[in-house]
């Protein structure tokens, strides 16, 4: 096993599939962001913008299509993942 992921505090949510045919691990925290992570390695994946911030507390992920779902204490949003395969 190698060292931990850096970036988060605390990990509220996981969400693992694919976004372009990349396979990418989806992970949220107590800290509100978002972070991208590509399956493949330790290292974020290439994407413009791998940390969305989103001020309030991660409480849920889902990632279908592309599609990541973000539940919050703040309440719900959507955003495309968009990758150059």
């Amino acid at each position: 096993m190698g060292e931990p992921l850096p970036g988060h505090s605390v990990i509220n949510a996981v969400a693992i599939g694919e976004a372009n045919g990349v396979p990418v691990v989806i992970s949220g925290g107590d800290e509100g962001t978002v972070r991208v992570w590509d399956l493949g390695g330790d290292r974020p994946a290439p994407h413009p913008a791998p940390v969305l911030h989103v001020e309030a507390n991660i409480t849920a992920l889902v990632l279908a299509d592309g599609l990541v779902l973000i539940g919050t204490e703040r309440g719900l949003m959507a955003v495309r993942l968009d990758f150059d395969a």
